[in-house]
């Protein structure tokens, strides 16, 4: 059961996406070279991309984006539309105060009748369009088809207004025809019908319909009618308002009048409506729908226009990139020759803006540059192959082989279990008090009870091997070598410590004192006080 749980544990690891990548530290605590140019030339890059991210998202918000529109034009087979309670059409006389006014409900001189065609027939159904109260005639709620079932067949149903005379039978009680004196005198001036015809439009910046009024003007007299057929068209406005997941909305207006105008002998509108007609519009739905569709952009969108003109920026940080591997180069090979040379750190280098060295001084003494030029670029030469990881591999061989011409192979094997001794005690209250509060009733696995035997044969072996090597050591027939003295710094002192160098005959653990753990460490002063050239 522990096997298969650590299986399934170590299946689990195998599709871990975020390891970590160990990075060795170029410095003490150092791991990537960073430049005052390369920081400069950071702020100056990311600051332009949260700049210009900061204007993305503005405009976003505030509608200046523009979205994406598709426009497509289609011929409807079949549609139907109700114009509701907007102000689509609306009459009203051209307003003159020397002029008879003809919609005065005192006086009434005109009025305006809505009838109903199917098919281009005339069903008999008609009403009056009332008077409105600022005196205009206001014409909704109109339902328009073109090849829509209706009463159980496809029918086209138009809608003809007619302008007549003034009928009694017609008039509310507050309501009066004009007398014969006012019409002589009304059909003796010249008559202006305004006609307005209002339609829609999508804003996109404001996310609305706005209204786009047209008005025009018709002059009517008693002799001839004024004929106008106006074809209705819709527009069926999808709108894509998803931050990040789709979100629409439908919007169906009329968002064109395609008018054909003419004058007709009004004997012919007379016999077919029953009355005179003096204006006559007819209105009906043209089959071409307008299909508009309207994308805002999305929050991916937005992020996505972004991120292209920020990856153009970013791509200038190669630049910086280049800079910065060609100094951490420079100063590499600084501190490899200066590891070698300790005295070149004294040396002052002057360069000019175009990086060719005028000047080489060390301390008070000057130096030939052309010189000092050839002779450091041997330096430079041979310090780039001792940074290449090839000639380090070859540098460690050589330094093996040089090992074994000294010592022979099997006294190099015993290196391997030469360890270091801690000198951290365990604290030996805390020890009795867990013994104490430990039950006695718990039994200790035969396997803990193996290590724990191994821990105590290992610490009687450590002390055994130190004693027998001190005691054996004051005999020069012996097999083990002298101890012997050497420096180690730890925080700016110096310290003396013994190191046994025990030489066995057989392979026994070797255990040296933690202290000879930074024996061949550079020191932090040393690291820190690294000058560049």
């Amino acid at each position: 059961m522990v096997l298969h749980l650590e299986g399934i544990m170590n299946l689990i690891k195998e599709v871990d996406q975020f390891g970590a990548v160990f990075k060795p530290s170029i410095k003490l605590k150092d791991q990537q070279y960073k430049t005052f140019f390369g920081g400069l030339f950071s702020i100056m890059i990311y600051g332009t991309s949260l700049g210009y991210f900061i204007y993305g998202i503005y405009q976003w918000q505030t509608g200046q984006m523009l979205p994406n529109i598709v426009i497509d034009e289609q011929l409807i087979d079949s549609i139907y539309f109700t114009t509701g309670t907007d102000k689509i059409f609306l009459f009203e006389p051209k307003r003159n105060m020397k002029l008879l006014y003809p919609f005065n409900k005192t006086q009434i001189v005109m009025m305006a009748l809505l009838h109903q065609f199917l098919d281009g027939e005339m069903t008999g159904n008609y009403s009056r369009i009332t008077i409105e109260d600022d005196g205009s005639l206001l014409i909704n709620n109109l339902e328009l088809a073109y090849n829509y079932p209706i009463n159980g067949a496809n029918r086209d149903q138009q809608f003809y207004i007619v302008m007549t005379s003034c009928q009694q039978t017609l008039l509310d009680i507050d309501e009066k025809c004009a007398d014969n004196d006012i019409l002589t005198q009304f059909w003796l001036q010249d008559n202006f019908l305004s006609i307005e015809i209002n339609t829609k439009q999508y804003n996109t910046q404001g996310r609305n319909l706005n209204n786009i009024s047209r008005q025009f003007f018709v002059l009517y007299n008693q002799k001839e009618t004024y004929y106008n057929q106006m074809a209705v068209s819709t527009t069926l406005t999808i709108v894509d308002e998803g931050i990040l997941f789709p979100s629409t909305s439908q919007l169906h207006y009329v968002s064109q009048v395609d008018q054909n105008s003419q004058s007709i002998d009004i004997k012919s509108f007379t016999i077919q409506f029953g009355v005179p007609a003096y204006v006559v519009i007819a209105l009906e739905l043209d089959n071409l729908k307008i299909l508009q569709y309207i994308n805002f952009p999305s929050i991916s969108i937005v992020l996505a226009n972004i991120g292209s003109i920020v990856s153009l920026v970013l791509f200038l940080s190669f630049i910086a990139i280049q800079i910065n591997q060609k100094s951490l180069e420079k100063d590499a090979i600084r501190d490899v020759i200066q590891l070698y040379f300790p005295q070149f750190k004294d040396f002052t280098i002057v360069k000019n803006w175009r990086g060719k060295i005028i000047s080489v001084t060390q301390q008070s003494q000057i130096y030939d540059i052309k010189q000092f030029e050839e002779y450091y670029q041997r330096l430079v030469d041979i310090a780039q192959q001792k940074l290449c990881f090839l000639n380090q591999i070859y540098e460690i061989s050589r330094q093996q082989f040089g090992i074994q011409k000294i010592i022979d192979r099997d006294e190099l094997i015993k290196v391997r279990d030469v360890f270091l001794k801690m000198s951290l005690k365990p604290n030996e209250t805390m020890k009795s008090d867990i013994s104490q509060k430990q039950p006695s009733n718990i039994s200790i696995a035969p396997d803990m009870q193996e290590i724990d035997l191994k821990v105590q044969e290992s610490s009687l072996d450590f002390h055994r091997i130190q004693n027998d090597t001190i005691d054996r050591g004051q005999d020069q027939n012996q097999n083990y070598d002298q101890i012997r003295q050497i420096s180690d710094i730890d925080n700016g002192q110096i310290q003396h410590i013994q190191v046994i160098q025990l030489q066995t005959e057989n392979n026994e653990e070797q255990i040296y004192e933690e202290n000879n753990f930074n024996l061949f460490c550079m020191d932090r002063i040393e690291i820190n006080q690294v000058t560049k050239i």
